[in-house]
């Protein structure tokens, strides 16, 4: 049962239902507050999560700093207005509740896909009650009822494209929000999800004509002997391009067993392909070879 999905439908009819009975005044202005709460907390959670809460969290830095960002201001600029803005019921009952409901609604949505985001970036791996974010066999993101979720990462992407736009647009950066913490969650629970900033630094990228299926060697039994790892050459399949990307990793990038462990999906590209040029995220598709660390060999999921 996706208990998850339960949840934040339970609530956003609950928080529905209570900007509804307070009125349209009363919902104008907290609808207002969640939508610029919201856009403060997609732009500025990584910064705060890399500067003050990594170290002394580590891998919460990332959904704690996302969900304080949020909550905090909100319940500020809540109690703020519930002082210093009166309030008057001037309208029809009728129409008070009918725009109380609309705004309540919208504000359900982000509130409950903030939420949502929020618990997804946990690195506890797995299910998050109930709910499977992605299909590991697949690399299918699941989707919860009614998307909340989607609701607040589109919101957030059409906001940096507007009064909230910087340098590089949120979308540029994470074109697909959800499948991305959905992709990173996948890794085991040994493996760490946030690492210190420039601890993994691109060194240079490479075009490469082909990259190599693997068929493993077998070992010796008895009189029968062993027999070497098979390379087959895989050139990329017509109009397209792969990209070998080199790193350099430091030492603030190991995990607690002193290695350098990551799951697959937790390492991205971001590029455009295709005419509409809009961003997408890509996954490893290959990487070097234990036996023979100059040859790409392509990544066989389950091993």
């Amino acid at each position: 049962m996706d208990w998850l999905s339960l949840l934040l439908v339970a609530l956003i009819i609950a928080i529905t239902y209570i900007q509804t009975i307070q009125g349209l005044v009363s919902a104008a202005i907290m609808c207002g507050l969640v939508l610029v709460c919201a856009a403060v907390s997609f732009a500025t959670y990584e910064w705060i999560a890399f500067s003050f809460l990594l170290g002394p969290l580590g891998d919460l830095s990332i959904p704690a700093a996302f969900v304080g960002t949020f909550v905090i201001p909100l319940i500020a600029l809540r109690i703020a207005a519930d002082v210093w803005i009166t309030r008057a019921n001037l309208l029809p009952i009728l129409i008070d509740r009918a725009a109380a409901s609309a705004l309540g609604l919208a504000t359900a949505f982000l509130m409950t896909g903030m939420l949502a985001i929020g618990l997804q970036m946990l690195p506890f791996g797995g299910a998050v009650l109930g709910h499977q974010a992605i299909d590991t066999e697949t690399g299918e993101v699941n989707s919860l009822w009614l998307s909340p979720d989607r609701f607040a990462a589109t919101y957030a992407s059409f906001m940096s494209t507007g009064l909230f736009s910087g340098r590089r647009s949120f979308a540029d950066v994470h074109p697909d929000f959800v499948q991305e913490i959905a992709w990173s969650q996948t890794a085991p629970d040994e493996v760490r999800h946030v690492v210190p900033p420039d601890s993994v630094k691109v060194v240079r990228v490479e075009t490469p004509d082909y990259i190599f299926d693997k068929t493993p060697g077998i070992p010796a039994r008895g009189r029968t002997p062993a027999t070497d790892p098979k390379y087959d050459r895989v050139t990329p399949p017509d109009g397209k391009q792969w990209y070998l990307v080199r790193l350099d990793l430091e030492s603030e990038a190991m995990d607690d067993g002193q290695q350098y462990r990551f799951g697959r999906r937790q390492v991205r590209l971001v590029g455009s392909a295709g005419d509409d040029g809009r961003p997408q995220n890509y996954t490893p598709l290959a990487m070097n070879d234990n036996d023979r660390p100059n040859m790409a060999v392509r990544i066989a999921d389950g091993n």
